[in-house]
């Protein structure tokens, strides 16, 4: 199936990489959710001052979040209030939420 592939973000570079290679380079690459959600400048265009992560109402939209402040596994994570102060929860809930509202697409 042809598609355009608007923008994209990760703190991890080798997530890029790996994009690259499987898929297509986007247009955009932010260095997060949050910088993809405010059109922040991106990677790929430093020197600009802002990047459109999507100029067109996109048909679908691809998120995935840090599952760490939900994990069953992780140390503590049954104390209260645990989730809510793991240092990824404002991703997770805040940033994605910012990412959804702004980019609006048909499909998540």
């Amino acid at each position: 199936m042809p598609f355009n592939l608007l923008s994209a973000s990760d703190p991890n570079a080798k997530c890029k990489d790996f994009v690259a290679a499987n898929l297509k380079t986007p247009t955009h690459w932010h260095r997060d959710l949050l910088a993809q959600a405010q059109d922040q400048a991106c990677l790929m265009h430093p020197y600009t001052r802002t990047c459109r992560a999507a100029p067109v109402e996109p048909d679908v939209g691809v998120a995935g979040t840090p599952c760490h402040p939900y994990s069953t596994q992780r140390v503590g994570r049954f104390k209260a209030e645990s989730v809510e102060d793991h240092h990824e929860f404002e991703v997770a809930m805040g940033h994605f939420m910012d990412w959804l509202t702004k980019l609006e697409p048909r499909a998540q």
